[in-house]
């Protein structure tokens, strides 16, 4: 892998997670994230369950050897029947997911920038650089976007740009768009509905600023973790259904099985009656 230099920058894990000193070793250091993206459409999502359901369905061999993921996972949970309608998209449980998918807020089927930015103190960061065997959770890019949020050392700025082949915006567009200020478009997203818009503008600004259309091939690409959160997303009604019959079903036959139970002791109760009678 190309390492990736972006100016005043440490590329501090895989051309991911980047950090920027300050002058003054107690101040925060800033994150910063940076990952790319293919926004799956409902017909790609739809063909990816089909594909994992028939992957699951008629999957051969040794258990440790099938190769697992989020939505693996979550059909592993539902019944062979249900399996197997899930491998047509024209099936009642599809056409059931499909009543009820909520569109993304992000136009599908294009191709985005992820871009997060916070701060994070300082002496965690050198805190982080004295394992000398690096822990697991520390070679994930999302546990150093969670310490942003644990910490909260001001704003936390999470911008989707839209890429066209692998290009940011015209800037013309993009001030044009800042000028009025938009937090919503076809073009740029806004997730944290920053409170200033001048903090919004200048966070914007820097991406163009460093020049990110020279890096953005290099930017991780995170299309198979979006189709899986996707996926997993418009799977979810369907395993609230499944849970909630299953639990109906359970409720009815432990209410069976108490009858049954009564019965039994008031046949016992009469038979001892009986006895005692002759």
């Amino acid at each position: 892998m190309d390492k990736l230099i972006i100016p005043e920058y440490e590329n501090f894990l895989n051309n991911e997670i980047f950090l920027k000193h300050s002058k003054s070793k107690s101040a925060p250091v800033t994150l910063m994230r940076v990952n790319k993206f293919l926004n799956p459409t409902l017909k790609e999502i739809q063909e990816n369950i089909v594909f994992e359901s028939k992957r699951l369905f008629y999957y051969v061999g040794e258990e440790e050897n099938y190769e697992v993921n989020a939505v693996t996972e979550i059909l592993k949970a539902f019944p062979k029947e249900i399996l197997k309608e899930l491998q047509n998209t024209n099936s009642k449980e599809m056409k059931f997911l499909k009543s009820k998918y909520e569109e993304s807020f992000l136009q599908e089927g294009a191709q985005y920038l992820d871009v997060v930015r916070g701060k994070i103190p300082s002496e965690l960061v050198e805190a982080l650089k004295i394992f000398e065997i690096i822990p697991p959770e520390l070679k994930e890019p999302e546990f150093y976007e969670s310490l942003l949020n644990k910490y909260k050392l001001g704003e936390i700025s999470d911008i989707f740009i839209r890429l066209e082949g692998n290009k940011l915006p015209d800037k013309k567009e993009i001030d044009f768009l800042l000028s009025q200020q938009v937090r919503t478009s076809a073009a740029i997203t806004f997730l944290n509905n920053p409170s200033k818009y001048k903090k919004a503008k200048e966070e914007l600004q820097l991406i163009y600023d460093l020049n990110f259309n020279n890096y953005i091939p290099l930017f991780p690409d995170y299309s198979k973790k979006q189709m899986e959160s996707r996926s997993c997303k418009f799977l979810e009604e369907l395993v609230n259904v499944v849970n909630t019959e299953e639990m109906i079903e359970n409720i009815s036959n432990l209410v069976r099985k108490i009858i049954q139970k009564d019965l039994d002791s008031e046949d016992s109760q009469k038979g001892k009656g009986d006895i005692s009678l002759n």
